[in-house]
């Protein structure tokens, strides 16, 4: 759509205020001296799907009739399921719907108004600082798209993709946030003893990542001198190929910082070992019973993990922090 000739010369951004709206200002994220090509690779996020709203915009940009109208239909009340089956669904960029209807020409301003601020990708950490003081580490899966279902090219994940193109030496912008749900509990309740204390952690693949970190905490307290326990359920595509750290959870339950694991095969080389998490949960399920009878009046933190899109996933109010597996059953539920 023209944009590469001018793709490294400077420019200037600034915001016409010619409505009704008073105060408008450029978006924090949007910087007043840039170039097209810094705006739209670290500012704006042109891999995210278009959303109904953008493709009136876009459909007003088109010159063919025909496209137009089709672009129409798909942002229309009657073009929902198209809409989520042909761009949600088939995960199409910016840059997919603009090559798949080439007539749609937006321009530069448009663009920069209406495409959302490109966001940080959140991962969990693997590790504790303890153990490895300014030095960090992730675990991070390669999601690899096809060329297909209207996508034009193939491509990897936007920072997975990025990630795995980093030679040694290179640097990355990152920060750190601390969970506030969805870990060991924290210092500040004192009645808690970890070590003592039984744990039963349920995860598929890179999901694992707060686990190791749990381990590793465990690990460094010298939970191993306590016969607790401390299960793990972790599915996998197979172990062969797939499961990650399969060392260092091997090696936790060497140590008896873990009672026992169960690897989770969904897709394995022997068919007749197919196994999802909730098989083993319900293959043991008489030992977890007794597990959770024999913890039932100990005092827990009870922590919420949201892995979803959902914001300002909470504890219901309902549900005491503090408790006991007795008490919420019995006198909550």
């Amino acid at each position: 759509i023209g944009f590469l000739e001018a793709a490294n010369r400077k420019l200037v951004v600034t915001v016409k205020s010619q409505n009704a709206v008073k105060n408008t200002a450029l978006p924090p994220y949007i910087p007043e001296v840039s170039t097209l090509r810094y705006i739209f690779t670290w500012c704006l996020d042109i891999r995210r799907s278009p959303g109904r709203p953008l493709l009136r915009v876009l459909a007003e940009c088109t010159e063919s009739e025909c496209q137009k109208r089709r672009i129409l239909e798909l942002c229309s009340a009657q073009g929902v399921e198209e809409f989520t089956k042909f761009v949600r669904q088939a995960g199409l960029s910016l840059v997919d719907f603009l090559l798949n209807f080439p007539s749609c020409r937006p321009t530069v301003e448009r663009l920069i108004e209406l495409l959302p601020r490109l966001l940080p990708r959140p991962y969990s950490v693997t590790c504790i600082r303890e153990l490895w003081g300014k030095r960090t580490r992730f675990i991070f899966s390669l999601l690899h798209f096809t060329a297909a279902e209207g996508r034009c090219f193939h491509r990897f994940g936007l920072s997975s993709g990025w990630l795995a193109t980093l030679k040694k030496g290179q640097q990355v912008m990152m920060f750190l946030k601390e969970s506030s749900r969805f870990r060991l509990p924290p210092p500040v309740h004192s009645s808690f003893d970890l070590v003592r204390t039984p744990l039963i952690m349920v995860c598929t693949g890179t999901a694992l990542a707060p686990f190791l970190s749990f381990l590793q905490k465990l690990d460094f307290l010298e939970a191993e001198k306590y016969k607790v326990r401390r299960e793990l359920y972790f599915g996998i595509r197979n172990v062969k190929d797939d499961c990650i750290h399969y060392e260092d959870i091997m090696r936790c339950v060497d140590e008896n910082i873990l009672s026992h694991v169960s690897l989770c095969e969904s897709q394995p080389y022997d068919i007749s070992s197919k196994k999802y998490v909730q098989d083993a949960l319900q293959e043991r399920g008489e030992k977890v019973r007794i597990g959770f009878l024999e913890a039932a009046n100990r005092k827990l933190v009870v922590t919420v993990k949201s892995q979803n899109a959902v914001k300002n996933t909470a504890l219901p109010p309902y549900i005491p922090e503090v408790s006991t597996l007795r008490y919420i059953f019995h006198v909550v539920s």
